[in-house]
């Protein structure tokens, strides 16, 4: 009979552990909700790793982006310093063709004054030559 008292006692024991229906209720109502709620979480999380993602592959562009502007600035830097060099060799050329220019001008002037001196030179002389034969005519004829 101890035994049969034992055993009825560990059986009310259990009894007492185990969820009436209102509770059991209640619980299937919290393991819903918290598997919702774990769904949602893991919802939200998958959302904010692909935003992670998202976010590295901007911010890998953002660095390769930098990257290209400060080849793009050294270019830009380079083709300025070419431009000035190319500017100062124009002005350079300008320059000289300039002097040329006024060397070619002025012995192009000077060419044309010697041969105008030579013409009246030459005609100078042939009218000297005229005049000493018209005052050897005059001389002949007075005589």
């Amino acid at each position: 009979m101890e035994a049969n008292n034992e055993f009825a006692a560990t059986l009310e024991k259990r009894l007492q552990d185990v969820p009436r229906s209102g509770e059991h209720y209640e619980i299937k109502k919290v393991v819903r909700e918290l598997k919702l709620g774990l769904k949602m979480a893991q919802d939200r999380e998958r959302a904010n790793a692909a935003q992670l993602a998202d976010a590295e592959k901007l911010g890998n562009q953002a660095a390769s982006l930098k990257a290209r502007l400060r080849v793009v600035s050294n270019e830009r830097k380079s083709a300025l310093l070419q431009v000035s060099f190319l500017e100062a060799k124009v002005e350079s050329s300008a320059n000289k063709f300039s002097d040329n220019l006024r060397r070619a001008t002025y012995d192009a002037k000077k060419a044309l004054a010697d041969i105008y001196l030579d013409v009246l030179v030459s005609l100078v002389e042939k009218c000297e030559k005229k005049k000493a034969a018209t005052d050897c005519e005059a001389r002949l004829r007075e005589v």
